[in-house]
């Protein structure tokens, strides 16, 4: 609704998000839109008609390309609340993202009496927030659920960014890939909130020169999937290994096959 011309009066897009049996109690609604505006998704003028931030890049407020919009808005989300200096209050979410995504695809899902006594509370953690951080965690493509509980795997927030770093069919170094990748996406192996755990909690990290689990699931997924082809080459002088379980496999480029 936000990609029409002329944006949508606020108080009409608080009772379209409001379902019929909450329409006397909007809060909820309001507290999205709120929300949305402090991260800078949307902006609200002083006739109260909401649109989508001018500072999003053109292509992603296009009202001809509505489909598309739809599409990016895990990524926009994830590079607004992450990558944005002025969304540092989104900290304590990214570090949350960035521990659990230091776990393996094949550990025991982790649902919130684990995560309690792990480190659930000192990253500022609670049922009520672990709940939150589920639905955002999915939503963004780091994890999947299983019941109530949280399996780490990053594939389809792997394969969104990956759509531009590799945009054409040349090899590339995959040390590089994976820092820019860490770049888009600031809770993976280099990110920025993964840097800012590692420091909290250095036995998080993963060996020199190994991917952690999650992210080495994520990248042989999509050379299974004929998505990306992965090779070791004698020449590259940083190596890759990718750890699953007992198993490693040791790459240094990468390209992209499928477009």
């Amino acid at each position: 609704m936000l990609t029409l011309e002329g944006g949508i009066a606020q108080g009409d897009l608080v009772r379209t998000l409001s379902p019929q049996i909450l329409q006397d109690n909007q809060h909820c609604a309001r507290k999205t839109i709120e929300e949305a505006q402090e991260l800078e998704l949307i902006e609200i003028n002083q006739d109260k008609i909401v649109t989508l931030h001018t500072g999003l890049q053109v292509h992603e407020r296009d009202p001809k390309n509505r489909s598309l919009v739809t599409e990016m808005l895990p990524s926009i989300i994830t590079r607004l609340a992450f990558n944005n200096p002025n969304n540092a209050k989104n900290s304590n979410l990214g570090q949350a993202i960035a521990w659990v995504l230091t776990r393996s695809l094949f550990d025991k899902p982790l649902d919130w009496n684990q995560a309690e006594n792990e480190l659930g509370k000192p990253l500022g953690l609670n049922d009520v927030r672990f709940g939150n951080l589920a639905h955002w965690i999915t939503y963004l493509g780091f994890a999947q659920e299983e019941g109530t509980a949280l399996v780490a795997d990053p594939t389809i927030a792997v394969r969104r960014e990956l759509k531009t770093v590799l945009s054409d069919q040349s090899t590339k170094d995959l040390s590089s890939v994976i820092q820019t990748l860490a770049n888009k996406l600031s809770v993976i192996d280099g990110g920025n909130h993964n840097k800012e755990l590692i420091e909290k909690y250095p036995n998080l990290a993963a060996v020199d020169g190994r991917v952690s689990p999650s992210l080495s699931i994520a990248l042989l997924r999509l050379k299974e999937e004929g998505f990306i082809k992965l090779e070791h080459r004698a020449d590259s002088p940083v190596p890759k290994t990718l750890c699953i379980a007992d198993v490693e496999e040791i790459y240094t480029s990468i390209q992209r096959i499928r477009f």
